[in-house]
């Protein structure tokens, strides 16, 4: 039944997800449509929202970590579409410290009763390995660093360790950088129909993307196989 509940919240979230971007894009088109043809009406537009568009991205940002299904690429994207890549950035290590400070909360009021609404019982039983590792922390810090690795999920289970908090808001903000400046300078460049630099900034994030989940779990299935012949 666990494996089953968490298979059908993912689709869930996902499908929603799903629907909202695809409703709020055509709401915004219809709308906003000569300012989002012209870009740098656009610009002045989301400019002149002023705290309230910061707002809009630190929550979006937010909220992804807290759902950990949600993929963060759109909302990267976004950021670096809509203010460009330094205030893009910033805005995205903002959400990302926010939306990691609350699972670690979340985690260490609620423990593991909270986790199984994400992760299912075998993933379970993989993590426990990884986090009861006496390199706990390098690890973690590692996973964070490497794109594509399931990072949200992973997020989940630092409450359960003695991972200090401040230790716990460094390594998952600043683990997220290289791929945040990334994706961020990607949006930008839509931005700014340079078209080509995008493209070749978005497939390099894939490529790293699909390498690094591969990396991992090749890496976490010889390290659950390792424990268990130990």
């Amino acid at each position: 039944m666990a494996e089953k509940k968490v298979k059908w919240f993912r689709i869930v979230v996902l499908s929603l997800f799903i629907a909202g971007i695809a409703g709020l894009s055509w709401l915004l088109w219809l709308n906003f449509k000569p300012y989002i043809t012209d870009m740098n009406s656009f610009r002045s537009l989301v400019n002149g929202m002023g705290i309230w568009g910061y707002l809009a991205i630190i929550l979006m940002v937010a909220v992804q970590i807290i759902l950990a299904v949600i993929p963060a690429g759109p909302f990267q994207l976004a950021a670096g579409f809509a203010y460009g890549n330094v205030t893009g950035v910033i805005l995205n290590l903002i959400g990302c410290a926010i939306g990691s400070g609350i699972v670690f909360a979340l985690v260490r009021k609620f423990g593991r009763k909270i986790i199984k609404w994400f992760v299912n019982d075998s993933e379970m039983d993989k993590l426990d390995k990884v986090i009861n590792s006496p390199r706990w922390k390098w690890i973690l810090t590692i996973i964070f660093l490497v794109p594509g690795t399931p990072k949200d999920v992973i997020g989940y289970f630092a409450g359960l360790t003695k991972l200090k908090f401040w230790e716990w808001l460094l390594i998952s903000t600043l683990g997220r950088l290289p791929a945040i400046i990334l994706t961020v300078m990607g949006g930008s460049a839509i931005f700014d129909s340079n078209i080509k630099f995008a493209v070749i900034i978005i497939a390099v994030i894939v490529v790293l993307m699909a390498l690094g989940a591969i990396g991992y779990k090749i890496w976490l299935d010889k390290k659950v196989k390792k424990d268990e012949e130990s």
